[in-house]
């Protein structure tokens, strides 16, 4: 077993240095700018590395934004690997080495997930099958040589599953309790990196009280002490935070209301939820937001812009919304941006409390918001979450420019990206089977529950998605998989038996 585990994670190692060297190859071959000439440039990945370099140079953790948003843009998780390496090394050599260290994890994640999937499946065909299919393929390998959180979240999500697994497994006391502690420690890092998946911590009750449940004092007494090992890393962020701005900022403060270079404000917030009612992609929003600020901004607003947004909402919305009152809310919204215009131009923080324009923009916007749930219910609550749950699942996970671009249409890639594309979303339209599976409860917290209600948070809560989404649960959504196929050939072998007979 060990020798398989091995093998497939070298395998693993050699299969995405050799894909990400590619694909970095021709992204210079076609004059593509870099990253220090190591990592894909992103809009996201400056919001993890420059609060490091600012730590590191004036000993604050802080991007270039002005006013208090500028500490919590981003939880630190991400951002401590680059401060750990700065501390040593040039910004350059820094993201070099946060690179490769997100090779060697990826590597070692894998070897650890062949022992999650063989342990939970009870299949070692099957497991090293998955385990090869998420390794090896660059299905999950494909932002490695990125600066953003879904480098490492997949692994961290595989470490802290396998050590709570060897929690569970462990019949000596002691080891035991150590293992749930790494899990903890580990789940504490993977909360301050992206705080979305604080939804795999339903698992650790499960798991906690299959181990102590004949023994109530020892249960509470263990799920108080992994509790806060679990959540010390977000609570001493949030502490921090309040002391900067006496006030509780939450967990992903982007709308933070001193916030004056950028269009990510309260009203910018508003407007996007009303725009994902009817299933809106982020690009597409951005593309014509984006736009419409910056004109207000500068202090071109006209009609013309009004005209041109309206354009883009669908044409039964803007019926039975009502255009007149979409053209007063966002004359209003257009009045609330000049109002910010001062504070952007002279580079200041704009008032903690929200101006009464913007609030009056932001209630004209929640009417338009109710109005649509009344008006569109089947859409808002049915054929919407159905359409972001097909953006999450239905891709390839190739995401790669030498999949998209380079390649693009040679026969050999084309099936490439068929196998991959089927293998994602076969894995993720059959996780609502895991409902349905005979295991014990501890093992369906996480490889079910938990990933149906981040599923469920990502359609119909937060809906407003990317498909790198998906990436963070992919490798335990793909050992549900593993057990649907198990039991799937479980079920034709002894119907084909029972024809023989």
């Amino acid at each position: 077993m060990q020798k398989t585990a091995i093998l497939i994670s070298l395998l693993s190692l050699i299969s995405a240095f050799a894909f990400n060297e590619l694909n970095i190859h021709f992204l210079k071959k076609d004059s593509v700018e870099l990253r220090y000439n190591e990592t894909v440039i992103t809009a996201d990945d400056v919001s993890y590395i420059r609060p490091a370099q600012n730590y590191l140079e004036i000993g604050e953790l802080k991007n270039n934004m002005v006013g208090d948003g500028s500490y919590f843009l981003r939880p630190p998780g991400y951002s401590s690997l680059f401060v750990f390496y700065g501390s040593f090394l040039e910004i350059e050599n820094a993201v070099k080495a946060v690179k490769t260290t997100q090779l060697i994890l990826f590597a070692l994640s894998v070897y650890c997930l062949f022992f999650i999937a063989f342990g939970y499946i009870k299949s070692k065909k099957i497991a090293i099958l998955i385990t090869g299919i998420y390794g090896v393929t660059n299905l999950a390998s494909g932002f490695l040589y990125y600066t953003l959180t879904e480098a490492i979240t997949p692994a961290l999500v595989i470490f802290f599953v396998f050590f709570l697994m060897r929690a569970k497994e462990e019949n000596r006391h002691k080891a035991k309790l150590l293992f749930y502690y790494i899990a903890a420690a580990i789940f504490s890092f993977l909360f301050i990196t992206r705080p979305v998946l604080a939804i795999l911590g339903l698992a650790f009750p499960f798991f906690i009280y299959a181990d102590f449940w004949k023994r109530k004092k020892q249960f509470f007494t263990q799920l108080i002490l992994v509790g806060l090992i679990a959540s010390s890393g977000m609570i001493v962020w949030q502490v921090r935070n309040y002391n900067i701005t006496n006030q509780i900022v939450g967990l992903n403060p982007i709308y933070y209301p001193e916030n004056s270079q950028s269009s990510f404000r309260p009203t910018h917030e508003a407007l996007w939820d009303l725009c994902k009612g009817w299933g809106e992609i982020g690009a597409d929003f951005h593309s014509y937001v984006g736009p419409f600020w910056s004109s207000a901004i500068h202090g071109n607003a006209s009609q013309e812009d009004i005209d041109k947004i309206i354009s883009h909402f669908p044409d039964e919305v803007v019926e039975k919304l009502d255009r007149n009152k979409i053209e007063t809310m966002f004359s209003n919204y257009q009045l609330s941006i000049e109002n910010q215009k001062y504070y952007y131009e002279n580079r200041l923080p704009m008032p903690q409390e929200i101006p009464e324009i913007e609030t009056k923009t932001i209630l004209q916007i929640n009417e338009l918001t109710a109005d649509f749930k009344k008006e569109f219910w089947f859409q808002y609550y049915i054929s919407s979450p159905i359409k972001v749950f097909k953006e999450l699942a239905f891709h390839s996970n190739l995401s790669f420019y030498i999949f998209q671009k380079t390649f693009r249409g040679n026969f050999l890639m084309e099936g490439f990206r068929l196998f991959a594309f089927s293998i994602h979303v076969l894995a993720f339209v059959t996780l609502i089977f895991s409902l349905f599976f005979k295991t014990p409860i501890h093992l369906k917290s996480i490889f079910s529950y938990a990933l149906l209600i981040y599923v469920f948070f990502l359609i119909f809560v937060q809906r407003g998605i990317e498909e790198r989404y998906s990436l963070p649960i992919l490798p335990l959504v793909l050992v549900s998989f593993g057990y649907f196929l198990m039991k799937f050939k479980t079920t034709i072998s002894q119907k084909w038996i029972r024809n023989k007979e």
